[in-house]
């Protein structure tokens, strides 16, 4: 049977110097939860632990004085860094914030789950980087209670995803973060391919905002707008036209209207 923390305020060991550390880190000092300290590879240039005024300690120590430990390393070294804890521990949990992978990974480790925050992290010194986000955890019922726990301390949501579903979860929130930067990116080079100055983020930005606006307060086919919601084929099909000698382009602004034609269709 798996077993609690062994504490009301755990203390918590952090492997890895990125966002998720930082996020993590700040929002369990906002529980009001201590730190173990900070485990940073050979040559890292993190100042994590000094944002968050904890030692850089190795992972020994880090194991022999934390209640919790955090693998905030990247999805394809967290089998490995799991390896290198001393496992059996009853009285000890491990986590990670992978959004793709399960707890699985972290076996043979007895009490572990994974915690992904649906959001694109800050950079280290954000102020309450957990707040108002949503908290998405896979694992047993029996390590549910410290996650729930830390959303309500830190001021975020908490919700569960099967273990079976993690990976569409990941796929779905990709779409809505990585790749919306990856068409911002397109829209800004194309902007200053039309010949408009090269410093337009702030602008292409607060489009995009407001078409996230449009689309959280909207329902149906109001959420959509511009020519596929308009029915304007003469000019997607100058758009295409446009794109055509802009390598794959072309194909990709004509499989999203497709998509967008699609969905307007069935009522979205």
């Amino acid at each position: 049977m798996k077993m609690s923390p062994s504490t009301d305020r755990p203390r918590l060991g952090i492997i890895g110097g990125g966002r998720a550390a930082w996020a993590f880190g700040a929002a369990w000092q906002e529980c009001g939860w201590p730190l173990a300290g900070i485990h940073l590879r050979a040559g890292s240039r993190s100042d994590v632990h000094e944002r968050l005024a904890v030692e850089s300690v190795s992972i020994a120590r880090l194991a022999g004085s934390s209640d919790v430990i955090l693998l905030a390393v990247p999805d394809d070294a967290i089998a490995g860094v799991a390896a290198q804890l001393p496992a059996g521990q009853s009285d000890r949990w491990v986590f990670h914030a992978s959004g793709a992978l399960t707890s699985e990974v972290l076996a043979p480790h007895v009490n572990r789950f994974s915690l992904h925050p649906l959001l694109a992290l800050p950079v280290p010194a954000a102020p309450s980087p957990l707040r108002g986000a949503l908290l998405v955890f896979e694992g047993d019922a029996e390590t549910r209670s410290l996650p729930e726990r830390l959303a309500e301390g830190c001021g975020a949501r908490f919700l569960e995803v099967a273990k079976e579903s993690k990976v569409l979860y990941h796929a779905a929130a990709v779409f809505a973060s990585n790749y919306v930067a990856t068409m911002l990116e397109i829209s800004r080079e194309l902007m200053k391919d039309s010949g408009l100055p090269a410093d337009l983020e702030p602008f292409i930005g607060s489009l995009a905002r407001s078409a996230v606006a449009n689309w959280e307060t909207q329902k149906g086919r109001a959420r959509f707008t511009g020519p596929v919601a308009r029915g304007d084929l003469d000019v997607i099909r100058r758009h295409i036209d446009a794109l055509r000698e802009r390598g794959d382009l072309a194909a990709l602004y004509a499989a999203l209207a497709k998509e967008t034609a699609e969905r307007l269709k069935n009522g979205s």
